[in-house]
């Protein structure tokens, strides 16, 4: 398991990516993490 602790006004979007790689399964994440794109 990881953990990075950031900012409140950072964008933790590019900290999930780099946290996920090593992971396997399913990932959930809030509202701020979902994207149109």
């Amino acid at each position: 398991m990881s953990v990075k602790i950031t900012k409140g006004n950072k964008s933790d979007l590019s900290v999930a990516s780099v946290i996920s790689k090593v992971l396997s399964g399913k990932l959930f994440g809030d509202k701020a993490y979902i994207s149109k794109d």
